[in-house]
């Protein structure tokens, strides 16, 4: 009962984003019609009703949204191991150029 609810709500964004555009095609860019077309991105959902009749497909779904969570603390460490060394090379790079360079002398042109 539910999906028909949404079927029915995508249909009428259809309607609604297809009177939009022919009303709207001399006059420009409709934003309405940019944002219904943002909301029809939704009948994506309809995927997920076949999860409801394969068991192996909705284990194998909810193992991976599980590893999300693994996997953005990783990132999160790489990301602060990436920072640490941009650090130590920069203030490297840094010491190491100040070092060579002798200000009394004026550089000739």
């Amino acid at each position: 009962r539910g999906w028909n609810l949404f079927d029915l709500v995508l249909v009428l964004f259809s309607i609604v984003d297809l009177v939009v555009t022919l009303a709207a095609k001399d006059k420009g860019p409709a934003s309405i019609g940019s944002s219904m077309k943002t909301l029809k991105m939704l009948r994506i959902v309809r995927v997920f009703r076949v999860f409801r009749f394969f068991r192996e497909l909705n284990l194998l779904a909810l193992m991976i949204l599980d590893s999300v969570k693994s996997l953005l603390w990783a990132l999160l460490m790489m990301c602060i191991i990436i920072y640490v060394f941009a650090i130590l090379f920069t203030e490297s790079a840094t010491v190491y150029l100040t070092g060579n360079r002798d200000y009394s002398v004026p550089m000739e042109e």
